[in-house]
């Protein structure tokens, strides 16, 4: 692939990748050779904030090298799902997610994947919450040659909980 670059200056989450957007099946023998640039200046509207959206992932920029988001897909009603896979696989891009922009915003970056407890929708998916069983979720025999960068303007210390920027060379 090309290389893929998004800047901007949106109210809202920006997630970008390199292969698929969402992987719900196997990808494999595949090769991300561009490099995933994903740079927002997310700006907070004065009457709203983060938490406004009820915890939801409305200000976050998430950049994979081969998707946004790995999920089972349930496709019948006896619950059964689809498998996610990436396997002999490899990134060999340079993978960015940048927030210069608000401080209520998170910056995720994975050399293969942003997220694997995500939906479609954003929606935070724990095995309690919905049968997608996201711990059976597999990258096998791959490889991450890429560098990987997270950065927000956000002063981590100042916050309590999860760190506002994170990046991994697989799963972020």
């Amino acid at each position: 692939n090309k290389d893929i670059t998004e800047p901007g200056h949106f109210y809202g989450g920006v997630r970008l990748s390199g292969i698929v957007g969402i992987n719900s099946s196997t990808i494999s023998q595949t090769f991300n050779l561009g490099n995933v640039y994903n740079i927002n200046e997310a700006y907070q509207d004065g009457n709203r904030d983060y938490g406004d959206f009820g915890g939801s992932p409305t200000l976050e920029i998430e950049t994979g090298g081969f998707c946004y988001v790995m999920q089972n897909e349930i496709y019948d009603a006896s619950n059964n799902t689809t498998q996610a896979n990436i396997i002999d696989s490899a990134n060999n891009g340079t993978i960015v997610a940048i927030n210069s922009g608000t401080n209520q915003s998170f910056t995720n970056a994975g050399g293969f994947v942003a997220r694997n407890d995500r939906g479609e929708e954003g929606e935070l998916v724990t095995d309690n919450s919905v049968s997608r069983n996201s711990h059976t979720i597999k990258i096998q025999y791959s490889i991450n040659y890429g560098d990987i960068y997270a950065v927000n303007r956000f002063y981590d210390t100042m916050y309590g909980g999860e760190q506002q920027s994170k990046a991994a060379g697989f799963v972020c």
